[in-house]
C-alpha cells in the first residue's frame, strides 16, 4: 500500500498566516483564485503577499501576476513583518480606494505630493 503524502506547513507562511489571523485581516490563500497562485491575498486591502525562503528565478514571474505584491524573503523578514501585522491589530483602516499609493496621494490643493 502506498503512503499518502501529508502536506507540509511552511513555517514562514505559517508565521504570516498566524499574524494575519491574529490581527483580524481578511485574507485567502493560494488555492483561492483571487490569490493568483501567490501565498496570500488580503481581501480588504487588495494586496498580495508572496513568501520566499530565498531568492529564486521564478519570483519575477510571480510578482508579475498582480500589480501590488509584498515580497517577504527569509525567515527573519517574515518574523519582522508578522510583528508589524500583529501590532497593527485594531489600528489598520481598510484601504477605501484600492488604488491610491503613497506616491499618488494629493495635498489640499489637489496636487500630487
Amino acid at each position: 500500500m502506498a503512503k499518502r503524502r501529508v502536506p507540509t506547513v511552511d513555517p514562514m507562511e505559517e508565521t504570516v498566516r498566524s499574524a494575519l489571523t491574529f490581527a483580524e485581516i481578511g485574507f485567502v490563500e493560494s488555492q483561492d483564485p483571487r490569490a493568483l497562485n501567490l501565498d496570500f491575498y488580503l481581501t480588504t486591502e487588495d494586496l498580495h503577499i508572496e513568501v520566499k525562503r530565498f531568492h529564486a528565478p521564478r519570483i519575477a514571474e510571480q510578482m508579475s501576476r498582480a500589480p501590488n505584491v509584498i515580497a517577504i524573503q527569509g525567515l527573519d523578514a517574515a518574523k519582522f513583518v508578522a510583528r508589524l501585522i500583529r501590532n497593527s491589530k485594531g489600528r489598520l483602516q481598510p484601504n477605501q480606494s484600492g488604488t491610491e499609493s503613497l506616491h499618488q496621494s494629493k495635498n489640499a490643493d489637489g496636487l500630487s505630493g
